[in-house]
């Protein structure tokens, strides 16, 4: 039986942190009105190293320069069509100032950032955050400093709107 290939896409995220807040960028489907928050991030494109691609993401989204660290969680999702590998790094602000930017793989008519702020830790538990498991597990891992290198978050098949 001959198996059907899927696309295969590595996506990036960074994790920036001011006090006991982190940056997320505020999603809204212009088909549904849905609204979820996410670290910023998006795909690595062709001949770009994975940390490169995470400091572009961010200042595409945010406006804020950052200096990359290290890898603090991966993620696989799973969708009918497609498989994707996300990684997860550590960013410190080092430059920028923080407004509402774009996906500029997208026309206006298609975009679906609407927002970028710092959420308290506290109230991650309270808002559309995804992976969802950042609700409740992200204060505790940053308190911890991350200990024990990086952490597989598992498999997700994302009841994200698309």
């Amino acid at each position: 039986m001959k198996q059907e290939a899927i696309r295969k896409l590595v996506a990036v995220r960074t994790l920036v942190f001011k006090d006991e807040q982190v940056l997320l960028v505020g999603h809204r489907s212009p088909k549904t009105g849905t609204v979820w928050w996410m670290a910023p991030g998006g795909l690595v494109r062709r001949r770009e190293h994975a940390m490169e691609a995470a400091a572009r993401e961010v200042k595409e989204e945010t406006g804020l320069d950052v200096e990359i660290e290290g890898l603090v969680y991966w993620l696989e999702w799973l969708w009918e069509e497609s498989y994707c590998l996300e990684l997860y790094f550590l960013g410190n602000v080092t430059g920028g100032t923080l407004t509402v930017g774009t996906d500029p793989e997208l026309d206006e008519a298609r975009q679906v950032i609407f927002d970028a702020r710092f959420f308290k830790l506290t109230e991650l538990k309270d808002h559309p955050v995804y992976p969802k498991v950042f609700r409740t597990m992200l204060a505790q891992d940053w308190r911890r400093g991350f200990a024990g290198g990086a952490m597989y978050l598992g498999i997700d098949k994302p009841d994200l709107p698309r």
